[in-house]
């Protein structure tokens, strides 16, 4: 037992109660510790999301600059080649415009022979161009390509480099190339194969080559499928001055305003571009296959078919000089040409090539006309139907064409695959389900959709140009006729 004077001490140190009171006491420090530490935490987390966020802006911001810069460097050239005008009212300033360039033309003024260039190069324009003097204009070109530009990426870059998509559905499991799945921005090189005897898989009038001018391009060649679009880049200061890296990787600007890349007039940005010239495609919402007819006027075989083949109302592929003559199977169906009689009305041949096949009528020709907007196939109802393309005589019991509510103009290349037909006995009305080439089992091999993803350098859906030229005369003013006669 302890001695007495020993718990005396131990009750006037350690009163009862006050481990209870210094426990409290920590416990309520430890909790005002610890709401502090969230909340400088919280703060600097919300510190940080602000930071990142203010930089993602400002680099969204950096950007949509460089894009308007783009743009309106390229309305520019376009604005100053189309309303250039000659020094006096008689000397008048023509142009024509192409995909990447807008060349301008004058009579008696040598300093208007201009040719604009539409993507980024080190000399925007070319002045001076004395007539019929072609070489000279290619071989100043020509200093826009370099061998070995891909060795260079400060100052060069491939704007048709393609990128890598996967594949779905069947064409997965069909075990094709991996090369065929890849998508490019500009041109598909696939579109041509380097062979000129393959002329239903090349588009007609495409072609490319790695020798240009004296000059082999690395990463063009039709036999590997390459074909690479290299241009400048151009690199922009603080100060807003555009200019372009030399072959000694120093800054040299554009115009003849000196300013040098410094400490404090840094590079902010660069940019490359290439304007494409939607006026030079195939418009998909006016193109059909054309299927030949004229006013009959003797009485030989052709013009006997002419007279019980007339076309009916809604037949636009077989007006005369209408858009929907413009023949899109040049890129769809290349190599072949369709006819309603190929004994009398042959399809004829182009010098040099192979000929021309013959299209089939309900897999091809019926193909383009059942997709093109507002144009009729002709093909029989209960109205009287039509002449089929001209295969088949107008009956007598023929009607104007009344197209569906739901044909419309297209607004994408997808429209042409996705297009709106009616259910078997529905009526024709915007509500009709929308079916693909390939569920109607008219596109089972998906020919036609492979061309189609890779043939849209050379189609549109949004083309605002006119019919006519600057001078208000028709864009195409001839009529084919055969090369070689045939007898009636």
């Amino acid at each position: 037992m302890k001695p007495k004077i020993l718990q005396r001490w131990k009750a006037r140190l350690f009163p009862p109660g006050r481990k209870q009171r210094r426990g409290v006491a920590i416990l309520t420090v430890l909790a005002i510790i610890t709401l502090m530490t969230i909340l400088v935490i919280s703060f600097f987390n919300m510190s940080q999301t602000h930071q990142a966020t203010s930089k993602g802006t400002v680099e969204l911001q950096r950007v949509q600059t460089l894009r308007d810069t783009i743009i309106n460097l390229v309305i520019a050239q376009v604005r100053e080649a189309t309303t250039l005008e000659g020094s006096r009212a008689e000397d008048f300033v023509t142009w024509t415009s192409q995909p990447g360039a807008i060349r301008t033309y004058s009579r008696s003024e040598l300093s208007r022979n201009k040719l604009y260039k539409l993507y980024s190069s080190n000399e925007p324009q070319l002045e001076g161009i004395r007539p019929k003097d072609t070489g000279a204009v290619l071989g100043s070109i020509a200093k826009d390509l370099v061998s070995d530009w891909d060795l260079r990426p400060d100052e060069w870059v491939d704007l048709n480099r393609p990128v890598f998509t996967a594949a779905s559905g069947s064409r997965a499991v069909d075990a094709k190339k991996d090369q065929e799945h890849f998508s490019y921005p500009i041109a598909d090189p696939r579109r041509w194969n380097g062979n000129e005897n393959d002329t239903t898989l090349n588009t007609e009038g495409f072609k490319y080559s790695a020798a240009a001018r004296g000059v082999t391009m690395n990463g063009v060649s039709p036999e590997r499928t390459q074909l690479a679009l290299p241009v400048r880049w151009i690199y922009l200061l603080r100060d807003g001055s555009l200019g372009y890296l030399n072959s000694t990787g120093e800054f040299t600007p554009l115009t003849g305003k000196e300013s040098r890349a410094t400490v404090t007039n840094p590079i902010v940005g660069r940019m490359a571009w290439w304007a494409d010239d939607e006026s030079c495609k195939i418009n998909v919402n006016t193109a059909s296959v054309p299927a030949v007819w004229d006013i009959p006027r003797t009485t030989s075989k052709e013009d006997q078919l002419y007279a019980s083949r007339q076309p009916l109302s809604g037949e636009f592929q077989r007006y005369p000089g209408h858009p929907a003559t413009t023949d899109i199977s040049a890129v769809l169906f290349p190599g072949k040409r369709f006819t309603p009689d190929p004994s009398i009305i042959p399809i004829g041949s182009v010098p040099g090539r192979p000929p021309m096949q013959i299209m089939d009528l309900q897999k091809e020709a019926m193909l383009l006309w059942d997709i093109a907007p507002y144009v009729s196939s002709g093909n029989g109802d209960s109205s009287g139907g039509g002449t089929l393309g001209g295969t088949q005589a107008r009956p007598g019991n023929a009607v104007a064409t009344s197209f569906q509510k739901a044909d419309h103009i297209f607004t994408s290349f997808d429209e042409m695959y996705f297009k709106a037909i009616s259910s078997s006995g529905a009526s024709a009305n915007a509500n009709t389900p929308r079916e693909n080439l390939l569920t109607e089992k008219l596109d089972t091999n998906q020919q036609f959709l492979t061309r189609l993803e890779q043939s849209q350098f050379f189609l549109t859906h949004k083309s605002h140009s006119p019919e006519t030229t600057m001078h208000g005369f028709p864009r195409i003013s001839m009529y084919p006729m055969h090369v070689n006669a045939v007898g009636m």
